[in-house]
């Protein structure tokens, strides 16, 4: 459930880039210049403070890689086709600091996983 709350956030995201870049609505463009560099700042700080995106979801939790990956490709394609050059650089970074979360994270579920292992063996 938790996984299909984040990719059903991720595709209102990028309808909302949609409506600002093909269809020039106004509002659409005001939530995107607002919410990019808080999505921007907020990934800095979490990834620069330790926490993972799926630190607190299991492997099963978590949204199909391809997904996200299609997700986030789409939504900077859009921003760069209509010539959101800023916007589409900090998805890109976004993006990139999701996948270093994710992979920080899954590396703390395997190493969590083989000291749960070590224990019960000793």
């Amino acid at each position: 459930m938790n996984a299909l709350r984040h990719v059903i956030i991720d595709l209102i995201v990028l309808a909302v880039i949609f409506l600002a870049t093909v269809l020039d609505v106004t509002a659409a463009w005001w939530a995107v210049a607002v919410y990019t560099p808080l999505m921007l700042l907020l990934k800095v700080l979490a990834y620069a403070g330790g926490v993972g995106a799926g630190a607190i979801r299991s492997a099963k939790e978590a949204p199909p890689d391809g997904l996200l990956h299609t997700i986030y490709g789409a939504s900077v394609l859009l921003l760069l086709i209509d010539g959101w050059y800023w916007a589409a650089g900090a998805w890109v970074a976004i993006w990139v600091l999701s996948v270093l979360a994710e992979r920080r994270a899954q590396a703390a579920r395997r190493s969590g996983k083989s000291a749960k292992r070590k224990k019960a063996t000793s």
